[in-house]
């Protein structure tokens, strides 16, 4: 709850200046989005703010049970959108006025559970690590877009269930602002 309540006071003070919300809903897609829940994203700020084309926390999930194993990964980040400038030579689609980047950094949050399957038996683990993503935008109105992000997150194997070090996502979703 303490993480809900650090997140609305980062963006406080940005409220008298913001003129317009940010909202980005997602849905993720990867290796964890076929066999279970497949997990989604929210990113929520101001548009203007500090400086970019907007400023946002984030918060995504997602949750893999197979078989033995049930596992969830969150993820707590902050980011910020920039709007890029008119680039001809990288052709019509890349360099029209709409097009945007977005960067995140923060916190991933790791919980499994894997059962022996002949005793019974049940090994809970728990994790925090880092967690990255960079997204590519396209504003098609000044209120609508589209976005494609691609996470990582790396969490340290000992204390998981996953059998590497990185959790890689892909997520598509909207771009929205009132």
């Amino acid at each position: 709850m303490i993480k809900y309540f650090l997140a609305l006071a980062i963006f406080l003070p940005t409220l008298a200046s913001a003129q317009t919300i940010h909202l980005s809903p997602a849905v993720k897609l990867g290796p964890y989005s076929f066999l279970d829940d497949p997990g989604g994203e929210i990113q929520f700020g101001f548009a203007n703010a500090v400086g970019l084309d907007a400023a946002y926390a984030s918060f995504g999930h997602s949750s893999f049970g197979f078989f033995d194993t049930k596992e969830r990964i969150k993820t707590y980040r902050f980011g910020g959108q920039y709007k890029l400038k008119t680039t001809p030579f990288l052709g019509p689609f890349m360099g029209s006025e709409g097009v945007a980047i977005q960067l995140e950094a923060g916190l991933a949050e790791y919980e499994g559970t894997k059962t022996n399957v002949i005793s019974g038996n049940q090994e809970y683990r728990s994790t925090y690590g880092a967690s990255a993503a960079f997204s590519w935008v396209r504003m098609f109105t000044p209120n609508l877009g589209m976005r494609i992000t691609g996470e990582l997150n790396y969490l340290d194997r000992d204390n998981t269930h996953l059998p590497y070090n990185t959790s890689a996502m892909l997520s598509t979703g909207l771009t929205l602002r009132f």
